[in-house]
């Protein structure tokens, strides 16, 4: 079974899309629910892992945003503007039924190479995200930055330079 990873087409029907199930009741209902309204109308931009049979496997959403430079305080920045522009990681889920498989860091890297190629064009100054608990250590062991201590239950704020990205990327 061959998987590939694409641009999210809200014109396609993809073959479990509305079953999607990672374990997390947010990201299953904005998958079967959210996910095409909000890339028909540009509010983000998302990329999906299917396999052979176009099954939905796995997804992320990217969109433009900023962050108070307040909030980047634990990166120890230099001076920045009052709102500081960056690339959100706004969802990221893999199916259970294909966890463990390095599919969910497969999806961020491709988050990662996004943020960096539109930080090239448009400027970003790197990628953000709300870690839920359960995926905190995942981001950490890939060079995110808490930007505030850990949230529990709550997600925490993470951050990962673009300067960072790029090496993670090459």
């Amino acid at each position: 079974m061959a998987i590939a990873l694409s641009r999210y087409d809200p014109s396609k029907s993809y073959k479990n899309q509305k079953a999607f199930d990672c374990g997390h009741e947010v990201i299953n209902s904005f998958v079967a629910r959210t996910l095409k309204q909000q890339t028909q109308r540009n509010l983000s931009v998302a990329y999906v892992l299917t396999d052979d049979d176009d099954s939905f496997i796995g997804f992320c959403t990217l969109m433009a945003a900023s962050i108070g430079r307040a909030d980047l305080e634990a990166t120890n920045p230099p001076s920045l503007p009052l709102a500081v522009p960056v690339t959100k990681l706004a969802m990221l889920g893999v199916a259970n039924t294909h966890k463990g498989k390095g599919y969910g860091k497969a999806l961020l890297l491709q988050a990662i190479d996004v943020m960096v190629r539109t930080a090239e064009s448009v400027g970003s100054y790197g990628l953000y995200l709300e870690a839920d608990d359960g995926a905190y250590d995942f981001y950490l062991k890939l060079s995110f930055v808490p930007l505030k201590p850990r949230q529990t239950p709550n997600p925490t704020p993470m951050f990962l330079h673009v300067d960072t990205a790029r090496q993670a990327i090459s």
